[in-house]
């Protein structure tokens, strides 16, 4: 329980070195892909593109206080945090879809979702007294993670394979 602090900072620095790996690879994605660069010539287009860059990653950092909250057994909390973003970004889909505001700004909303989420569960998290991790704090996080990144990678492969091999 005391080292609690250490364990989620710990976790939010390896999200975020995932998510600066993910942004890399959005970054690469079209000098690989000609096809996609080809489609992002348009402005609309290239900022809907990077919305949802920004859409995973700051979902891939809003799991830090949704699993902090859940292994902590706050669900009052873990659901005030999926609820808000889910109003703010349905309210924000609707706007757009309303007024016809094109790709870019829905991309947009759908990003909202996922950054209003990490600002409420950032907020609500702040309770919580954060320590400086350790090299022991990362290498026990790491243990867990290992076989759950293997299954997961896994499962992106399976879910997505017949896509890959269609083209």
């Amino acid at each position: 329980p005391g080292e609690t602090g250490a364990y989620i900072l710990a976790f939010l620095g390896l999200k975020g070195l995932l998510s600066a790996v993910l942004v890399v690879a959005f970054w690469l994605a079209p000098l690989a892909e000609p096809r996609l660069a080809e489609w992002l010539t348009s402005s609309e287009a290239w900022w809907a593109y990077w919305y949802i860059a920004g859409f995973y990653v700051a979902n891939s950092l809003l799991a830090v206080p949704i699993l902090s909250f859940a292994a902590r057994r706050e669900t009052a909390r873990m659901v005030l945090v999926t609820v808000g973003s889910n109003a703010v970004s349905n309210a924000a889909k609707i706007v757009v879809a309303l007024g016809h505001l094109g790709m870019a700004a829905l991309a947009a909303a759908y990003a909202l979702q996922a950054i209003i989420g990490m600002v409420f569960g950032y907020a609500i998290l702040r309770h919580l007294v954060l320590r400086r991790p350790t090299r022991r704090h990362v290498l026990r996080l790491l243990d867990y993670a290992g076989p759950v990144l293997l299954v997961t990678c896994l499962a992106y492969i399976a879910q997505n394979v017949d896509r890959v091999l269609l083209e």
